[in-house]
């Protein structure tokens, strides 16, 4: 053996001691899953927890060292964490039409999921209780889906709870942006945004909801509109009851609709490259 062969075979021989360190940490992992199930089966927490998915990714980025992608990081941590709800509960996932690589992407290999027809019969599936989370995609022309939940009785809607992706995802798929619904409060992450949809009885331009908005003092993004009709990010988490977009958009003429909030994605430079 040539001392080259025999620095090649020591080196395997660590990176096999670290392979067998990382599966006793992912056993150990999954016994504390499982602790935790039971914890919540008892306080009635949902399984599937979006915010605290955005915490855990956000300080694992932020702690990263060295030249391992950040990208690869967080979608092999997708996996451990859509493996954990997996333990925890049949997550029954609900796909709009080209909506599959963003879902898989996030809540991993493990979690059911059943294609629609149409954004339409996703929010339905989810109203229902057929699937557990909904994917949609944010903006399509042909699939004006907050339009449907917007008009749902506010007690009986499913609620945006996540935005994806996360991050930024390089795989190939037809929808870059999606939205998950599902029957559950939004949980904040620290870094969110709440969702409203803006109606009006006179054709809208929505650069007039986000203009008064931020003279108002709201960070406001644009997401999608129709003649009569926008759906608007606010960047922070509000409630359900909390009245002052409404008391903004009604001198001009609108009425607003909360339809829940996500954890804002991360920035892409926040994930190029890596840190030495």
């Amino acid at each position: 053996m040539t001392e080259a062969q025999a620095q090649l075979d020591a080196l395997r021989q660590r990176i096999d001691a670290v392979d067998d360190r990382l599966h006793d940490l992912l056993i150990e992992r999954a016994a504390l899953i499982e602790a935790v199930a039971s914890v919540k089966r008892s306080g009635e927490v949902p399984p599937f927890r979006p915010g605290r998915e955005a915490q855990i990714l956000r300080r694992l980025v932020a702690r990263h060292r060295g030249r391992f992608p950040r990208r690869s990081l967080m979608r092999i941590w997708h996996e451990i964490m859509g493996a954990g709800v997996a333990m925890q509960t049949e997550l029954t996932v609900a796909l709009a039409p080209d909506c599959a690589a963003l879902a898989r992407d996030q809540f991993g290999g493990e979690a059911p999921m059943l294609e629609f027809p149409s954004a339409s019969a996703v929010v339905n599936a989810v109203r229902e209780g057929s699937a557990t989370v909904g994917v949609l995609p944010l903006v399509k022309p042909s699939e004006r889906w907050w339009l449907d939940l917007a008009a749902m009785p506010a007690s009986s809607r499913p609620r945006v709870v996540a935005r994806l992706p996360l991050g930024l995802y390089r795989g190939p798929s037809p929808v870059e942006d999606a939205l998950v619904i599902a029957r559950m409060t939004p949980e904040a992450s620290g870094e969110d945004d709440t969702v409203y949809a803006v109606f009006s009885r006179q054709p809208l331009a929505i650069a007039r909801i986000t203009d008064a908005l931020t003279a108002a003092g709201f960070d406001c993004a644009p997401l999608a509109e129709t003649a009569h009709a926008a759906l608007v990010a606010v960047k922070a988490m509000l409630p359900s009851d909390d009245s002052r977009v409404g008391r903004v958009v009604g001198p001009l003429g609108s009425d607003c609709d909360w339809l829940g909030a996500y954890a804002r994605p991360f920035p892409e430079d926040a994930l190029d490259g890596a840190l030495r």
